[in-house]
């Protein structure tokens, strides 16, 4: 079990240790990571662009099928027309561009779940001096386990994105929806980064549920700086995908507990 950490101190750590991240990854000579994400970005981007234009067609058709002989009839109704097919694209665009910035992460999690699980390792060792030798039978445990965490994560995540959007439309309470959609995004994105270093410790999924629960705000804290990364118009999925390393960096750290100012920090049982 980690020792107790207070709320500031989870989120100044998270912080530090992000920043810290990328000089470790710079001295462990993994900066050749950062170009793996390039890739990526460019699935996630042809994705999101064929998605969105396939969903448009078919809502366009539907529509078209639906008013055929208005529109035929040209006039005032085909103008409608003209316009509603202009909004729902907009609808579309801006629906479809939401969704991925809180779900394409896990896209990305789950591609480079064998890569981030190397960065994590390693990042430990360059900051502990603890070796771990390679084991293919552990490698694939280890690699199936971040897959279906992140998959565990996208399907909590999602069912709690459909109970906000539907307390969304609650006069009084819809105030909450949107706030409450970034914070379980977020928690969840982070619990994702801290669990490669409870897999490598040996904490079973049961046990990594319940340390991150007590790690709260430093799951949240990560997870932000991810969502906030990924919300950035046109680069927000390249920006979010390059710090990926660096904020599974900062849950090694804090979990390993290398803290600038205090050197390491006790953690007990783990």
């Amino acid at each position: 079990m980690l020792r107790s950490l207070s709320i500031s101190e989870q989120i100044s750590l998270s912080v530090k240790n992000t920043f810290k991240a990328f000089e470790v990854i710079r001295t462990a000579k993994l900066n050749w990571v950062f170009l793996t994400p390039i890739v990526v970005f460019l699935i996630l981007f042809v994705l999101g662009f064929s998605l969105t234009n396939t969903i448009y067609e078919k809502v366009i058709v539907w529509i078209e099928a639906g008013l055929e002989s208005w529109v035929e009839a040209g006039g005032f109704l085909s103008t409608i027309f003209s316009a509603t097919a202009v909004l729902t694209w907009i609808i579309i665009k801006i629906s479809l561009f939401i969704l991925f910035a809180i779900f394409s992460g896990y896209i990305t999690l789950i591609v480079l779940a064998p890569l981030l699980t190397y960065v994590s390792e390693k990042i430990d060792e360059s900051v502990s001096g603890k070796k771990y030798p390679f084991n293919l039978t552990k490698f694939f445990r280890d690699l199936f386990r971040a897959i279906y965490i992140a998959l565990r994560n996208g399907m909590m995540q999602a069912l709690f994105t459909i109970l906000f959007i539907f307390i969304g439309f609650i006069p009084g309470l819809n105030i909450i929806a949107i706030p409450g959609i970034f914070i379980i995004s977020a928690y969840y994105y982070g619990f994702s980064f801290i669990d490669y270093s409870f897999e490598r410790s040996g904490l079973t999924i049961n046990q990594g549920i319940q340390e991150v629960k007590r790690l709260k705000f430093v799951a949240f804290t990560l997870g932000s700086i991810f969502l906030l990364m990924n919300m950035i118009p046109w680069i927000g999925m390249f920006v979010s995908t390059l710090i990926i390393f660096p904020l599974v960096g900062s849950a090694t750290l804090v979990i390993r507990g290398i803290d600038d100012s205090n050197g390491e920090m006790k953690i007990e049982n783990l």
